[in-house]
């Protein structure tokens, strides 16, 4: 499941929250109309959020999340109504879990919790950082969004370089250590959990280290093959169940033929495609298509070629803009060809990282 982005602020005082949030609205590089909401000096917007049947445990969620099934069976059999294939178990897990419920979610995300049984707001993101989000702390609250633009928006002393950022762009692909390309914006650190009380306290705590998965027992190889086959085996149809139809983006590397033979599609329920160029058939596109047809199932190959780069210049723009300066103009080729992915399915489903 894949939701929108989201935005807020916390004063520390009095102050305009729906003002400030509305022009922060506006710089939002896709808007949703869900309508903004408030609670003592916190106000929150973007994403539509997820509330308990009391409306006192409310989720707003920007990323993609792949529950287990068996927990949200769970959930239903202690009662709790959930709606199908959206993010409406969320409030309920918290509800079952407590503290630990930020260590059962799975995916790239970040998100609000509001718990007004305690009146507290907590912001949270993913173990690894993946789901951004940008932040400004000062002594008139904390101001965080998706975006870094709507942060620049209403903040004019942010739309100046961070030296330190832009340096570390250029060696390393990206700003270290929490900060950005942007003086006085940070994002907030992987597996955060900071929580915002209504009496003033600030409790900014981790989650989860790396360290808890890098230390754990070692396994020999045969026990690591058995134990890789049945968790691969295990987790894998989360990622194959979508509201929406699915397509497999598929090039000849492990990983995506490991998701084909261990899918199973029926034929024709997957449709696969492969990023390719218009001179010559690269081996990604001769493999993948070999291995969609021993599963049965069509492919095409997206070409980059002149209608790429008729686009290039419009495209070169929007990929500074949406990325807020975190990728250069070669991310033009990602907004091409996953636009003409989306055509043959909505969700891209793929084996990025797996070798």
């Amino acid at each position: 499941m894949i939701m929108g982005g989201i935005l807020g602020c916390v004063l520390r005082g009095p102050g305009n929250g729906a003002g400030v949030l509305e022009q922060m609205f506006e710089a939002m590089p896709t808007q949703s109309a869900a309508s903004p909401w408030r609670y003592r000096n916190a106000t929150i917007g973007g994403a539509a959020p997820f509330w308990n049947e009391h409306q006192d445990v409310g989720i707003w969620l920007h990323g993609e999340l792949f529950p287990d099934p068996a927990e949200i069976n769970e959930l239903r059999a202690r009662g709790h109504k959930l709606a199908p294939g959206d993010g409406s178990y969320l409030p309920h897990l918290y509800e079952e879990a407590g503290p630990s419920f930020f260590e059962r979610l799975n995916g790239r995300f970040s998100g609000v919790l509001a718990d007004l049984r305690n009146e507290t707001i907590t912001v949270f993101n993913d173990r690894f950082g993946l789901g951004r989000i940008y932040f400004v702390e000062n002594e008139s609250g904390f101001y965080f969004s998706s975006a870094a633009k709507s942060l620049l928006r209403i903040f004019p002393e942010t739309r100046q370089f961070d030296e330190r950022g832009v340096a570390e762009l250029s060696v390393c692909g990206c700003a270290l250590q929490n900060r950005t390309l942007y003086r006085g914006i940070s994002v907030l650190p992987n597996a955060a959990k900071w929580t915002f009380s209504a009496r003033g306290v600030v409790r900014k705590e981790t989650y989860f280290k790396p360290s808890e998965w890098e230390e754990q027992t070692t396994l020999d190889e045969e026990e690591y093959y058995h134990a890789l086959q049945d968790t691969f085996a295990a987790v894998l149809p989360r990622y194959t169940s979508a509201s929406q139809a699915i397509g497999m983006s598929l090039t000849g590397g492990l990983d995506g033929r490991m998701i084909m033979a261990w899918a199973k599609p029926k034929p024709g329920a997957l449709p696969c495609y492969t990023f390719g160029g218009t001179y010559r058939e690269s081996t990604d596109v001769a493999t993948a298509r070999r291995v969609a047809r021993a599963c049965q199932q069509t492919h095409s190959s997206i070409l980059i070629g002149p209608e790429f780069l008729a686009l290039f210049p419009r495209l070169a723009e929007e990929a500074i803009l949406v990325s807020d300066g975190a990728i250069d103009v070669t991310g033009s080729v990602e907004i091409f060809a996953n636009r003409k992915a989306r055509e043959i399915a909505p969700v891209r489903l793929t084996g990025s990282y797996g070798s």
